[in-house]
């Protein structure tokens, strides 16, 4: 990795600005990681105005450098005593296409993907499939889609999972039932500690949560009247980056919810809206790197699971790319109670670069 603040701010941008395409009262869980890895592998594939628009998520990054930060991707994520894995798959209908040796070879040998021949118009490749990202994401997700897969002739898939233990647990003796103030109210388990680290932005506040392995957790509480959409909307990449590196040693008690969600977002429109618009569209996609046959992007799925509780974290994330064929010690103390619409990020302490972001607006 050459230049660790430049992936981190790539990453912190990419991830905003995403969340800022995104409608207002849904919950948003993504992985920039996640999402940003299967682009980059289709950097590979493409020329002309795809890859360029493509490249332009990398800030100013070429082909080479953005290859030797995936090939390390994993090793840099990963930390001890938390479970950090990323799988990439290639699922080619190899009757309707032939990959170009270069691209396979880029996709084994940088991004360490597994490429296997599945002819998907049959039922039993979607459940190879489904296991395969099952498998991959420790059966937190356990199936990509149920939707008809036989118009592609190719899925792009990475897969990732993140399971951290709380340095120091939520005393399972001071949670309580009580209510989360979301679109509707709703009944919810709320979990109290004191932390050491406390954060404002404009609009809001906020606390840092470190688990072992050099991760940690944090998240915005808008203050009253204040949207957790205003909150992003508000929020620079140098903002969020500032979260990460200069929370302040302060007691901070935080009533917070134990969360179980499950997201899915189709990125097609979201990502047009940021400029990449030519590899989803049939008539200008350039894939030609990646294989003879005139192809183009359907869209691209993302879902994601977060699981919080008393002990830790478990969380996953599945971007999916189908490809078509033309034709087819404190000072002060303050008191954050997480019963109504908050942001969050889980994010890699040495490196800065956020695995997960999101907004909950209802659990």
């Amino acid at each position: 990795m050459q230049n660790t603040e430049k992936l981190t701010e790539i990453f912190s941008s990419f991830a905003l600005n995403l969340m800022k395409t995104m409608p207002e009262g849904e919950n948003i869980i993504i992985s920039p990681v996640s999402i940003l890895t299967v682009l980059a592998l289709c950097i590979s594939g493409t020329k002309g105005e795809s890859k360029r628009q493509l490249l332009s998520l990398f800030g100013g990054m070429d082909e080479d450098e953005i290859n030797s930060f995936m090939q390390r991707a994993e090793d840099i994520l990963s930390g001890d005593n938390v479970l950090f894995g990323m799988a990439n798959g290639l699922f080619v209908n190899d009757e309707c296409i032939t990959l170009k040796e270069n691209f396979v070879r880029t996709a084994e040998n940088i991004y360490d993907a597994e490429v296997s021949s599945v002819d998907l118009s049959k039922e039993e490749s979607l459940e190879k499939i489904n296991g395969w990202v099952k498998e991959k994401t420790n059966g937190l997700i356990d199936k990509i889609t149920d939707e008809d897969i036989s118009k592609f002739v190719m899925l792009i898939i990475n897969a990732l999972a993140f399971d951290g233990k709380w340095m120091e647990p939520f005393d399972p003796y001071k949670s309580f039932g009580g209510v989360f103030y979301g679109n509707t109210p709703q009944g919810a388990e709320l979990m109290n500690s004191t932390e050491n680290a406390y954060f404002t932005v404009s609009g809001g506040a906020g606390f840092v949560k470190p688990y072992f392995g050099g991760y940690s957790f944090a998240a915005i509480l808008p203050d009253e009247g204040v949207s957790v959409k205003d909150i992003y909307l508000s929020l620079s990449a140098d903002e969020l980056i500032g979260i990460m590196t200069g929370a302040q040693p302060c007691r901070v008690d935080i009533t917070f919810p134990e969360l179980d969600l499950t997201t899915e977002h189709k990125l097609k429109d979201h990502l047009v809206s940021l400029g990449i618009s030519d590899i989803f569209d049939g008539f200008r996609a350039d894939f030609s790197d990646m294989c003879a046959e005139a192809v183009y992007a359907d869209d691209l799925i993302h879902k994601c699971t977060l699981k919080v509780d008393e002990d830790g974290t478990k969380a996953a994330a599945v971007s999916s790319m189908g490809i078509m064929r033309m034709s087819a010690a404190p000072p002060a103390k303050h008191h954050l109670i997480f019963d109504r619409p908050f942001m969050f990020m889980i994010f890699r302490e040495e490196t800065k670069i956020p695995v997960f972001m999101g907004a909950v607006s209802q659990i």
